[in-house]
């Protein structure tokens, strides 16, 4: 009754071939190997990708242009959304995400600075 207990990386499919140098045709270190054809898989979408919707989105927002003054917030509205859509290309997901941080800390900064002119802080 010798049961061998799979590692984490083996239950999620990071085999060991994955883990070795790519010589010979194994796969490069990290990469997840398919169990169907034993290649490595290829990540669907890309960073880029996530971060032209998420600028097509905030295009989106010049129907309402007071938006623009709290764009920071108002995004949560659509990029939430637009993460769940996306949910199985990763690679989008995290541009989704990179680029509504920048939003959010650019929009912060320039509320700063504008508060800071004003004479409030």
């Amino acid at each position: 009754m010798s049961e061998e207990r799979q590692s984490p990386e083996e239950q999620s499919g990071l085999h060991d071939s994955a883990k070795q140098n790519n010589d010979g045709g194994t796969p490069k270190p990290g990469t997840y190997v398919s169990s169907e054809t034993g290649g490595p898989v290829k990540p669907k979408g890309s960073i880029m990708k996530g971060i032209g919707i998420l600028t097509l989105l905030h295009l989106v927002l010049l129907v309402f242009p007071i938006a623009y003054f709290a764009i920071g917030i108002v995004q949560i509205v659509y990029v939430i959304p637009a993460v769940i859509f996306f949910r199985k290309e990763q690679p989008t997901q995290q541009g989704i995400l990179i680029g509504a941080g920048i939003t959010f800390l650019l929009n912060a900064a320039c509320f700063g600075i504008v508060l800071g002119g004003a004479g409030y802080l």
